[in-house]
């Protein structure tokens, strides 16, 4: 390693190799590994930029092993780019087109439906549906890049001030929430949720939660509006389109 040099406004940390010191040398693969972690875990760093030299292969091939996405080529070096991977739990009314939704994003790498933050275990959806087990209908999103950027798009297919319904849809397992398995994101949410209060005159009512319990749904529900085009989704049409063509920021 040579340095890490990170700026808290965009979450970035750069990493330089040294390549004649981690050349043939597994212990300096285990370092990398070891300040990543940090660096995302511990720091809360959105995305690592790591270069190796052009005539070394060695460090190339360290780098993609590790993960790293070649981005560009300089006079030096080659240029690469790591984004972890992190999930958040959404609940924003019936969980169908919420996935269908967040699935189109283009940070977004993969979407389950499930029930979080309630009682019992391994609800069905029958269960869940009579609104006496606590839980909430979520998408689980695994993504890339900042949290903040993609919160903004889940606020544009909810009504945050209603309570425990979205459109026709009334009950509990309805409510929306964020439940957040990373302590560091829990000021990133209250952050979004403060800025998303300024456009409402009623109370905002999403819930910012740690995770508690999570269950996946019935396999039937799994991308159900892919599998049934024509079922029901509180969420119009247009919002689609508009995910399909945003471009991600991170």
């Amino acid at each position: 390693m040579k340095r890490i040099d990170y700026e808290k406004k965009t979450a970035e940390a750069a990493i330089a190799l040294i390549t004649d010191a981690v050349k043939g040398r597994g212990a300096g693969t285990e370092a990398i590994k070891l300040l990543i972690s940090y660096a995302f875990d511990e720091m809360g760093l959105e995305t690592i930029l790591g270069d190796a030299v052009l005539r070394n292969t060695r460090s190339q091939h360290i780098m993609q092993k590790l993960g790293f996405e070649f981005t560009h080529e300089g006079e030096k070096f080659k240029h690469y780019r790591l984004q972890k991977t992190k999930e958040i739990l959404l609940a924003g009314g019936c969980f169908w087109g919420v996935e269908k939704y967040m699935g189109l994003l283009p940070q977004v790498v993969e979407t389950e439906v499930g029930f979080a933050n309630g009682n019992g275990t391994n609800p069905t959806y029958e269960e869940v549906y009579t609104g006496t087990t606590g839980f909430a209908e979520v998408v689980r999103v695994v993504y890339k890049g900042g949290l903040e950027e993609l919160l903004t798009q889940f606020y544009k297919i909810i009504d945050p001030t209603t309570k425990n319904r979205q459109a026709g849809d009334v009950g509990s397992h309805y409510r929306t929430g964020i439940y957040f398995l990373r302590s560091v994101d829990e000021p990133i949410i209250a952050k979004t949720l403060t800025e998303l209060q300024k456009e409402y005159d009623a109370p905002v009512v999403v819930e910012c939660l740690p995770l508690e319990n999570y269950y996946k749904a019935e396999e039937y529900h799994q991308k159900y509006l892919d599998k049934n085009p024509e079922g029901y989704c509180h969420i119009p049409e247009e919002m689609y389109e508009e995910a399909r063509n945003s471009v991600s920021l991170s």
